[in-house]
């Protein structure tokens, strides 16, 4: 919350702490924000420095020697912070900038976990299970192996993507690579077939047609929330021989 309130990285916050343990004479690895928080917590003195330094902004003494003037005046807080942390709305407009990461993760968490629902009713009805780790012959994690790692027959990879991002150019041109490898993996053990699903959703391909493209063109069946219940039809087809 303070580092909203101050526009200032998680990461320059680490840079400052560290320098603020060197001119007390640790010299030890960098600490991670959960160790910084349970040190506030477990050490008052600690806590009250760093709500000094907050405070007090570019006339901490403490790091007005060490930490450039730019980044010592955006740990100030603003004036009449006191008045702005009771404002429930700005408050939780920065509380939901901050968890925008974490909740984009979580969505494309609960399509994967959508998908493995689909498939345990499966292994519940044809006793057909599925893994999620390193696919040997691909040399790559995928998410969902069926019916196993050892001897994937139907691989499945969820890619959602609310925003935009270069990332999606990699990851079209890394799933075409897993495709290519999959088919000639067919063609030197035919008559065995595998094929490679993706599984594609989200705002952030709509923007990157290029990219969508390679996505839709690169596997064998291109699925998203709309059309998931195929994978049902896909998966028996495949592997109930």
């Amino acid at each position: 919350m303070l580092l909203a309130l101050t526009n200032l990285s998680q990461e320059k916050f680490l840079r400052i702490i560290s320098a603020k343990r060197f001119i007390e004479k640790d010299f030890g690895n960098e600490w991670g924000r959960i160790r910084i928080f349970r040190k506030m917590r477990q050490d008052d003195e600690f806590a009250v420095s760093i709500a000094r330094m907050f405070i007090e902004g570019r006339s901490n003494q403490l790091l007005s020697e060490q930490v450039a003037d730019f980044y010592l005046g955006q740990l100030q807080l603003p004036d009449k912070w006191s008045d702005v942390i009771h404002d429930k709305t700005m408050i939780g407009n920065i509380v939901r900038k901050k968890l925008f990461g974490e909740y984009h993760d979580l969505k494309g968490l609960y399509v994967e976990k959508m998908i493995k629902s689909y498939l345990d009713s499966l292994e519940k009805e044809f006793n057909i299970c599925y893994e999620q780790g390193q696919v040997s012959f691909l040399g790559k994690e995928v998410d969902i192996a069926i019916p196993s790692l050892e001897n994937p027959i139907v691989m499945v990879m969820v890619s959602y993507m609310e925003t935009t991002s270069s990332g999606q150019t990699t990851r079209a041109n890394e799933q075409q690579a897993l495709y290519e490898k999959i088919i000639g993996k067919n063609v030197r053990y035919a008559p065995i077939e595998r094929v490679f699903v993706n599984v594609v959703d989200g705002a952030g391909w709509l923007a990157r047609r290029s990219d969508l493209r390679k996505m839709h063109a690169g596997c064998h069946y291109c699925l998203n929330l709309n059309t998931l219940n195929d994978l049902e039809k896909i998966v028996l087809r495949y592997v109930r021989r």
